[in-house]
């Protein structure tokens, strides 16, 4: 196969340092999309297990506890917990990348880091799919960076110019192979969100609800209480949301798939 820009070649002989970086990068915003979308999703998981606690009160019908469980304390508490241990620490993140040293700026908190001051570089990665980076001071301070920085290789690039003896010279050349077709798959996917959001909005909202106006008079033809129904129908949609999230992502697996393994081999 032959390369391509999706994926630059490993030999170690082709990668040379880029001196002099200075950039700000920052995370994908699509980070900062799955953060809200997490809080809204228990915050709409709230309200649904109060309107079902509502409505069956309001029929004298008995709770499900298993429905109070998962609407009231699984959800919120696994959805507010992605958002703010996992996305959080990255999604308000920006880099600002410097000749010896780089400054990392949270809404939080700040913290500047000189090279000199570095003791280790940790690189993990699956080929072509991602990974992430430590960089660990002499003072035991650990900075995690992940393929979802978009450009992050200027970041990588910056350090190695200025202590290349923290990474051989063949696993750099590739875990940044991984890092640059990453990114490239990174930036596609925020191209869809951003060109496609109409689209998305059919198909994950819009199809749904339609799905469900279609399969409601089919699976229930018999009239049921006001709490019941509102439970049914909650489980179809998300049932139907589920099904048409996992089919885009399984899709959109395949067509990247597809694109780096037109790349090369890893």
């Amino acid at each position: 196969m032959t390369d391509s820009p999706l994926t630059p070649a490993a030999d170690p002989s082709d990668y040379t340092p880029r001196y002099g970086l200075q950039r700000t990068i920052k995370y994908r915003n699509v980070l900062r999309l799955s953060y809200y979308g997490l809080l809204l999703t228990a915050l709409g998981a709230l309200l649904a297990g109060f309107t079902y606690m509502g409505l069956s009160i309001a029929e004298n019908e008995p709770l499900d506890p298993r429905i109070l469980l998962a609407l009231l304390v699984v959800v919120p508490v696994v959805g507010v917990g992605l958002a703010r241990w996992r996305l959080r620490p990255y999604a308000f993140t920006a880099v600002h990348v410097k000749p010896d040293g780089f400054t990392k700026v949270r809404p939080w908190d700040s913290t500047e880091v000189l090279f000199s001051n570095v003791k280790q570089l940790n690189a993990w990665h699956v080929p072509y799919l991602g990974g992430r980076f430590v960089i660990v001071e002499e003072s035991g301070a650990r900075h995690e960076f992940t393929a979802a920085l978009e450009r992050n290789e200027y970041l990588l690039d910056s350090l190695v110019a200025a202590r290349p003896e923290l990474i051989a010279a063949d696993k750099l050349a590739k875990f940044r192979r991984t890092l640059v077709t990453s990114d490239h798959s990174w930036a596609r996917l925020t191209d869809r969100v951003r060109i496609r959001n109409r689209e998305l909005i059919a198909l994950f909202i819009l199809l749904p609800l339609l799905g469900l106006g279609v399969a409601w008079p089919i699976l229930n033809p018999s009239p049921q209480g006001f709490a019941a129904t509102f439970v049914a129908a909650l489980s179809l949609g998300l049932a139907i949301f589920v099904l048409n999230l996992t089919l885009g992502l399984l899709a959109g697996t395949v067509g990247e798939g597809y694109l780096l393994y037109r790349g090369g081999d890893a």
